[in-house]
Order: C-alpha cells, then sequence, then structure tokens
C-alpha cells in the first residue's frame, strides 16, 4: 500500500494527540492545518499539526531512506496581564445545590486585581458533580487594594480555565452561568507544559500505525524549537517538531508501508 506522508502522517500525528484524554480535555480543537491557516481568529487552547517536508537520505534497497517533518503546534491566548505584588489569592469556595443548569464537574480559579493590574490565578477547585444544579462560587479574601476580581471556569469535565465573569469586590458570591470567553485564565507558564505532555504521548506511539497500517518506523524523534508571543494577536505559540523515519518508494515519492 502507498501513501503520501504529506497526507497521512499528520493525520496519524492528530490522531495519536486526539486519542489521549489529558490532551482532549484541554485543548479546544487538536486539528491538521497548514500554516497560513494561523492567520485567522484562535481564542481558545489549540493543539495544530503541521505538514512539513520530506528529506531523502539514502538508498535502501530499491527504496529510499528519508525523514518527514511535522510541526505541532500549541496555540495558547496569552492571558491577562499580572503583577507579581498582588498575590494570588486562594482557592474559591464551590457550592452545588439546588436546581439550576449545570451538568458535570467543572474547575475554578479567581484573581484579583487593583488599578495596578491583575494577580496570577489562585488555587484551583473543582466541583462536586452537578446534575442539573446550580453552582455558586464564593470568593476568597482580597487584598485591601483589590479594587475586583475575575473568576475562570472550565467547560464541564475540560481542564482549560476561561474567563467567566468580573465582579467588584464587594460582592462575594456569583452564580455560574455557563459564560466563557475566550481569555484564558492568567496562570503563568502553567500552559507550557501542556507541549511537554504531547511529546510524551508521541514517544510513547512511535511506530505509526493507523487502520492496521504500519506508516513509519520507530525512533521518532521530538524537539521543541520555539516560543512566541504573537502581539498584534495575543497569542503564545510553542513549537514542536516531530522528525519521522520514513521509506519512500523513489518513483512514485510516497510511503512504502508494511502490514501489522
Amino acid at each position: 500500500m502507498l501513501s503520501s506522508p504529506h497526507a497521512v502522517i499528520p493525520e496519524v500525528i492528530r490522531e495519536i494527540l486526539a486519542a489521549n484524554a489529558t490532551l482532549a480535555a484541554y485543548f479546544d480543537r487538536i486539528a491538521v492545518v497548514e500554516r497560513r491557516q494561523l492567520r485567522g481568529p484562535i481564542v481558545t487552547p489549540s493543539l495544530l499539526v503541521v505538514p512539513g517536508a520530506l528529506k531523502q537520505q539514502r538508498e535502501i534497497g530499491g527504496d529510499m531512506e528519508a525523514t518527514y517533518s511535522v510541526s505541532v503546534l500549541e496555540v495558547v491566548p496569552v492571558g491577562a496581564a499580572w503583577i507579581p505584588d498582588l498575590a494570588a489569592p486562594g482557592a474559591p469556595t464551590v457550592s452545588v445545590s439546588g436546581t439550576g443548569s449545570r451538568t458535570g464537574v467543572y474547575r475554578y480559579r479567581t484573581t484579583q486585581a487593583s488599578a495596578l493590574g491583575e494577580s496570577e490565578a489562585g488555587d484551583e477547585r473543582v466541583s462536586a458533580a452537578a446534575t442539573g444544579n446550580a453552582i455558586t462560587i464564593t470568593r476568597p479574601s482580597l487584598a485591601a487594594s483589590a479594587t475586583c476580581w475575575r473568576v475562570w471556569a472550565s467547560d464541564a469535565g475540560r481542564t482549560a480555565l476561561r474567563w467567566a465573569a468580573s465582579l467588584p469586590a464587594s460582592v462575594t458570591v456569583w452564580a455560574d452561568d455557563g459564560t466563557r470567553r475566550g481569555e484564558l485564565a492568567p496562570i503563568p507558564f502553567a500552559a507550557e507544559d501542556w507541549l511537554d505532555e504531547a511529546q510524551k504521548v508521541l514517544i510513547a506511539n512511535e511506530t505509526l500505525e493507523w487502520s492496521g497500517v504500519r506508516y513509519a518506523s520507530a525512533a521518532m524523534e521530538c524537539e521543541q524549537s520555539g516560543d512566541e508571543i504573537v502581539p498584534v494577536r495575543n497569542l503564545r505559540v510553542r513549537e514542536l517538531v516531530v522528525t519521522v523515519p520514513t521509506l519512500i518508494d523513489p518513483l512514485t515519492k510516497t510511503i512504502r508501508t508494511d502490514r501489522v
């Protein structure tokens, strides 16, 4: 069976990443895209597989030994500005009771802010399982200089925390109405762990197999190659370059696969 590496290997890598429950619970989107498609709006955490380039190495028994490189991009909206001298608040109190619209398990953190800026997000609190209940969040103690606080909440069963509400310091309780905006909670450097997790998932599955067909051999290499802020789009992009050893038919430039 012959297959184009440009078409198949990125899709196999996407399937491996999307099948991992930990990654799927954080990233709202795990997809194969061309790099030019990154120009569109990205407001939720995304793990994007970008098809790359084929590089021939040497000839082996009529086939060409080659490497095919794919970029896996972690694209995360940049959180609000935070100032270390305004301490992160403690964990909020979360109550599940009565009748409401919340079903599932939710995660919450809070930040506090003054005229000078916003704190880091405080400790996380996970709700009990709701089954058509109301969920109320009681803020922790705020600094004397704090003028407001923000609630950061996940969707049911998810781990990414997004801006849910902004409240004056005088208000102590907020009822979760399901509102979630695109901005991620300001938890400095926490999001960097997710590309590390993607790398571990790929290394653990380095023989790329799909639908009973082996598309590449083992010994796949993963190397993180960048961490940049895109100021005009308020995005943080981290890149993982995945190099896959592959046997190529020299005439058709397609993968020489072996059935598993």
